[in-house]
């Protein structure tokens, strides 16, 4: 079973980009007039970004990233 976990969590993981890439996506976010702080939201595509900028085929509706 533990293999089986294994394997499950792999896939799982593949979906989300390394902690570090997904900063620097939130960075560009942050620098963007388009972003509205407070939220953490994008104001192109209403996105929560902390959250859009971790999954791996997720775009930037602005091609910013």
């Amino acid at each position: 079973m533990n293999e089986e976990l294994e394997k499950q969590a792999e896939e799982h993981l593949k979906f989300y980009l390394k902690a570090v890439d997904a900063y620097e996506r939130l960075k560009v976010c942050e620098e963007c007039d388009k972003y509205i702080k407070m939220a953490k939201i994008c104001s192109a595509c209403k996105c929560f970004m902390p959250l859009k900028t971790r999954i791996r085929q997720s775009k930037c509706p602005l091609e910013k990233w």
